[in-house]
């Protein structure tokens, strides 16, 4: 009887770990599919043009001061950086000639915050609604190959990129969380450290603090300045507001994450009615 209880036990906690394992790759490939992963990828190739003389004449372009559009203006590029904007511009001869009649040229837009994840399609998509610069706020290794294939001339806008997202998590915890996704995480001060010399290494423009312990927090923002490696995006859940006048945090992603330190030090507006 406790030798045929003992394999029915085995075998439950058998069926239990085959199936946990099981549900987490199964979440694994949702999130990946959430991602982009198994979208088809368009040839960004036959999208590329020569960096030709170019001149697009009879245009409007935005004026310096960003208040009026002014008609009838030449735009000269040549090896993909404009020349000359005027109204009575010389065109050279061998230059490939665009009439902009009844058209408008503004300069190159900017996404301040953008995940990319695994849809490298977003790339065209940005250039062809007029975006030439993007932060990507939380990158991947494959951020890192975009950014520098753009540089070497694949169409794309420029591109910043911050790393993974780092943050303070249990030694089990943080395992299925890496494993669920691309942040990463550190159970001590020398680990937040050691990540964020990783993430310089490995080429990433900034490091993304996500819900770190106040040490760790503080250690990652000074190591951050002294490498010159900015951080961005998120307070510690725990951060009083006097934090605020010393952090060395370059920059904050959303409102939310300074209203959370006013809740964490004085309540929620709704409790206090």
């Amino acid at each position: 009887m406790l030798k045929t209880l003992s394999k029915w036990l085995v075998g439950v906690l058998v069926f239990v770990f085959i199936f946990a394992l099981g549900t987490l790759f199964w979440l694994k490939k949702g999130v990946n599919t959430t991602f982009g992963a198994d979208t088809e990828l368009v040839d960004h190739k036959a999208f590329a043009r020569p960096m030709a003389l170019t001149a697009i004449t009879n245009i409007s372009v935005l004026s310096p001061d960003g208040n009026a559009m002014l008609p009838n203006h030449t735009v000269v590029v040549d090896k993909g950086k404009i020349v000359s904007v005027s109204a009575d511009a010389v065109i050279p001869s061998n230059a490939t000639v665009i009439d902009g009649q009844g058209k408008y040229l503004i300069p190159g837009l900017i996404d301040s915050h953008v995940h990319l994840h695994k849809s490298p399609n977003d790339l065209l998509l940005y250039i062809a609604n007029g975006v030439t610069h993007i932060r990507e706020l939380g990158g991947f290794a494959e951020s890192l190959t975009l950014r520098d294939e753009i540089e070497n001339g694949r169409i794309g806008p420029k591109m910043f990129v911050a790393s993974p997202p780092i943050n303070t998590k249990g030694l089990v915890e943080g395992s299925i969380f890496e494993f669920l996704s691309h942040h990463k995480t550190v159970q001590s001060v020398e680990q937040a450290e050691s990540l964020v010399k990783e993430f310089v290494e490995q080429g990433y423009d900034g490091i993304k603090t996500y819900h770190l312990e106040m040490p760790s927090y503080r250690a990652v923002n000074k190591l951050s300045v002294e490498i010159d490696a900015p951080t961005v995006r998120q307070f510690p859940l725990t951060m009083e507001l006097t934090e605020l006048k010393v952090t060395q945090q370059r920059e904050v992603a959303y409102l939310e994450d300074i209203v959370s330190v006013l809740i964490h030090e004085y309540g929620s507006i709704i409790d206090q009615g």
